[in-house]
């Protein structure tokens, strides 16, 4: 349990933010000699954030302003502390940056940035070959590049964004033999734009999806644009590599078996990113097959290599099985992939490095600083303002809320809660494991109790879910976690014990929020993602 739970209003995490920053710069409770030295534009975060006073910034989040200041004390005064990353930064919209970068101003400006039991800045290994160095995508022409969807329009989450981050980053991490900065680094497409291309064949056509351990019916916004694209005729192929028939395999033109966690290697640089991330550590493991594959089940590396060696891609795929491939990343190190996998402790770990900004460079006997184009920590962002956006965060109000929409509101009353996590499943996995269904057998949403009475829902009853985008069912779990004004569905559901026909493909559109979710109003300009968060909605029991 918390110390001081904060019970926001869905979509408004970037007014909380900027509301704490301009409480800590108010108070003089900020790290001055950090921000001093190693912070850049802080007179200019300073006017903008006076914007957020917390009468305001009580307003717009629902949250007592005495509560905020709680929550500002607790933090400043328990150095070293940490702000976790959290699931729903990157699911609101318009927003979704500015959270990000209010959270980045917050550790950094309290001296909680790259110290011990502060929030780590980590980098790439510079014994160990990772993830972006087998990308190869400095091998991506520019007349390619520009192909990209969306670079035009979402240019920080795009290329145009990340050239300039990796330029920057070069400065302190030096290209080496394995200290590699990549040239594109978690740079996608918002898939919003895949089916729009999809169907409207427009900026070009796009005829051709591999879906490798996905299931986008399920697990994107406004599935039945999704179901729509996946079925058109403009895709002329579709395939899909996955451990069971899911409703997106049901689509496809390949449905192809893939291997199971226990029958292929333990891949040591995906799994140690994840470990990395929840440990704060550079580390890496290992462990062998128990089994060989049955069947035609076929690992991810065996896909892709034959794949790439049927497009004459030899010279890039040298390794003939997944071992020989770990044993390169280890190549630096002084024990092998089979060494590590033998031991009882199964994972290395490598010392951490804390203020590595201080470190001197020794080339210059000047102190290398951080990764940005000023070398500092940027509160206003040169990166931002170049590519033609807003250098500093700001807030906006969500474009379906009962603020911005209140005529909406009076006919969809209730702030949805999409996509929640819950124990035992994990996004749209696991639904066919009869001993977790015995545990979890059918997806539930959260109400309040007094909700509940005013919609004459009781405990247990299948309730509909209703936005403007569509209809579906989950059963009422009654709970005073959830504001009187929110509902929290769960995420993720499908049937497989259900005919896998169309049009019913194992219910995929019975019980799966994503149908009531939109991925058209309120993207990102920065980056193009859309809430899932702020949504508008209406509950009543199923009759």
């Amino acid at each position: 349990k918390s110390d001081v739970w904060l019970q926001i209003r869905p979509g408004t995490d970037c007014a909380l933010y900027m509301g704490m920053i301009n409480e800590i710069i108010k108070e003089d409770l900020y790290d001055e000699k950090f921000v001093e030295k190693w912070c850049f534009g802080f007179e200019k975060l300073k006017e903008r954030v006076k914007e957020y006073p917390l009468e305001k910034v009580e307003k717009i989040t629902w949250i007592p302003k005495e509560k905020i200041k709680e929550a500002v004390k607790v933090y400043v005064e328990n150095k070293p502390a940490t702000i976790p990353w959290g699931v729903k930064n990157d699911m609101q919209g318009r927003n979704s940056p500015n959270i990000i970068q209010a959270k980045a101003i917050l550790r950094s400006i309290t001296g909680n940035l790259d110290i011990k039991g502060g929030d780590a800045l980590w980098g790439p290994s510079k014994k160990v070959v990772g993830i972006h160095e087998l990308e190869l995508n400095e091998e991506i022409s520019n007349e390619q590049l520009r192909k990209q969807l969306g670079s035009d329009q979402y240019r920080l989450g795009m290329w145009p964004g990340w050239e300039r981050v990796s330029k920057a980053q070069r400065k302190v991490w030096k290209p080496e033999k394995f200290q590699y900065v990549p040239r594109h680094d978690c740079t996608g497409v918002p898939h919003p734009l895949i089916w729009q291309a999809i169907l409207s064949e427009t900026p070009y056509p796009i005829k051709a999806i591999i879906c490798q351990a996905a299931n986008p019916i399920i697990t994107c916004a406004n599935s039945k644009r999704v179901h729509r694209a996946l079925k058109n005729p403009n895709l002329e192929l579709l395939v899909v590599h996955d451990h069971v028939k899911t409703p997106t395999a049901m689509l496809a033109d390949y449905a192809l078996p893939a291997a199971d966690h226990l029958e292929r290697t333990m891949d040591p640089i995906h799994l140690a990113v994840d470990l990395a991330y929840a440990a704060g550590e550079p580390v890496v493991v290992a462990g062998k097959k128990p089994v060989e594959p049955k069947y035609e089940r076929k690992s991810d590396f065996w896909f892709w290599r034959q794949l790439a060696l049927r497009f004459g891609h030899e010279e890039y795929w040298p390794w003939e099985n997944e071992e020989e491939l770990w044993n390169y990343c280890f190549d630096e190190l002084d024990f092998s992939y089979e060494e590590l996998a033998e031991r009882e402790k199964n994972w290395e770990e490598f010392p951490v490095k804390h203020e590595k900004y201080r470190k001197k460079d020794p080339n210059t006997e000047e102190q290398k600083g951080f990764g940005t184009p000023t070398g500092k920590v940027e509160l206003y962002s040169t990166i931002l303002q170049e590519l033609g956006y807003d250098p500093l965060p700001h807030y906006e109000e969500p474009p379906e809320s009962p603020i911005s929409s209140p005529e909406k509101a009076e006919e969809y009353p209730y702030i949805l809660i999409a996509g929640s996590r819950f124990r035992y499943m994990f996004h749209s996995e696991y639904r066919e494991l009869e001993s977790l269904r015995k545990i979890y057998p059918d997806p539930e949403v959260e109400i309040n109790p007094s909700t509940a009475a005013e919609e004459e829902i009781k405990e247990g009853d299948w309730v509909w879910i209703e936005t403007p985008r569509g209809k579906i069912k989950q059963k009422a779990k009654i709970t005073e976690k959830v504001h009187p004004s929110m509902i929290n569905a769960q995420h993720g559901w499908w049937f497989p014990e259900k005919d896998s026909e169309e049009p019913e493909l194992f219910g995929a559109f019975e019980s799966n929020i994503n149908v009531c979710t939109d991925d058209e109003k309120g993207r990102s300009p920065e980056i193009g993602s859309w809430p899932l968060s702020s949504l508008l909605c209406k509950i009543e029991p199923v009759r």
